[in-house]
């Protein structure tokens, strides 16, 4: 499948791979925390037109694989298969975008659930999210897959993106 945007959304749509690559972080430098929030954008754009392109989850996980262990450096074996499967589906289906207008804001602040893929497992589990708790929020949960401890990590953002949850293992 082969997809030809306007400019907006092709900027959409590599913004919300972006996104993703930054719950990826492979070396651990935790994108806004300690390393500069753009730490892996600057991959995002290929994976995008890998993405449009029809290529599968298998295909990306390999373009992941390999930008990890050559570009970054990281010879540790990570399955990529779910943030690969994320990839493509945030590239055919980016957050809608946030408009100015303070009722837009509204609904895009009204997320009361998000997901995370367990680092131990490599299941989506869904966690249930209030905004009520602060913009930066911690704390640790079990899987309920595997049930090994993870350091759940929410972050909110005032300009009405959706809010990003990301994990690490406890």
């Amino acid at each position: 499948m082969t997809v030809v945007d306007r400019p907006d959304d092709s900027m959409q749509r590599i913004a919300a791979v972006a996104r993703v690559l930054r719950d990826w972080d492979p070396l651990g430098v935790r994108p806004g925390v300690e390393a500069s929030e753009d730490e892996y954008d600057g991959y995002a754009p290929s994976l995008t037109q890998q993405a449009l392109a029809g290529a599968g989850v298998e295909a990306l996980a390999a373009s992941l694989r390999e930008l990890r262990e050559q570009m970054l450096g990281d010879p540790l074996d990570h399955d990529e298969r779910s943030i690969a499967a994320r990839i493509i589906a945030a590239a055919a289906n980016p957050p809608e975008r946030v408009l100015g207008d303070k009722a837009t804001k509204r609904r895009a602040a009204a997320v009361d659930e998000g997901s995370y893929t367990c680092p131990s497992c490599g299941e989506q589990i869904v966690v249930p999210l209030d905004p009520s708790e602060g913009l930066e929020q911690r704390y640790v949960e079990d899987c309920p897959v595997c049930c090994r401890a993870n350091e759940i990590r929410v972050e909110y953002f005032e300009d009405g993106d959706a809010p990003r949850v990301s994990v690490e293992p406890e």
